[in-house]
């Protein structure tokens, strides 16, 4: 019986974890590749390799793009947040004086606010009454 022989296997498992873990793998490579016996021996192994090289290098680029755009937007955020609770302090400020000082909501209107509109709803006598025990009855079958 004879043992069957199969070629060497990558364990690449943990270097696709994160784009951390790809980029560091990648410049592992670039560095350890070019003095390999394999890669200076083989050409498909020396056009992978510069493939890596160049995915690495673009992934790098993208990985500092979106961190520089994700801080962006953290500073933007902030900025709109502090703006927002600026406006709020402003417009309830407005409101109150706008409440105090007019006599009429047309006066409201006037300064470009919506006066509220007090309903009236008039009452309607009930059309009847209906009453109904929904209890147990006592012991003697009655009612309570």
């Amino acid at each position: 019986m004879s043992a069957i022989s199969e070629a060497p296997r990558v364990n690449a498992r943990g270097d696709k974890l994160s784009i951390k873990t790809r980029t560091d793998r990648g410049g592992v490579i670039l560095a350890t590749a070019p003095s390999s016996p394999l890669y200076q021996s083989s050409p498909a192994v020396r056009r992978a390799t510069s493939a890596v090289g160049a995915a690495n290098g673009r992934l790098v680029a993208a990985r500092i793009a979106t961190r520089d755009a994700y801080a962006a937007w953290v500073a933007a955020r902030t900025a709109e947040q502090a703006a927002l609770g600026e406006f709020d302090a402003a417009f309830d400020a407005f409101v109150v004086g706008a409440e105090r000082s007019a006599a009429t909501p047309e006066e409201l209107a006037g300064l470009g606010l919506v006066p509220v509109e007090r309903a009236r709803y008039g009452l309607v006598a009930p059309t009847g009454v209906v009453v109904r025990y929904e209890g147990e009855p006592d012991q003697t079958g009655g009612a309570p």
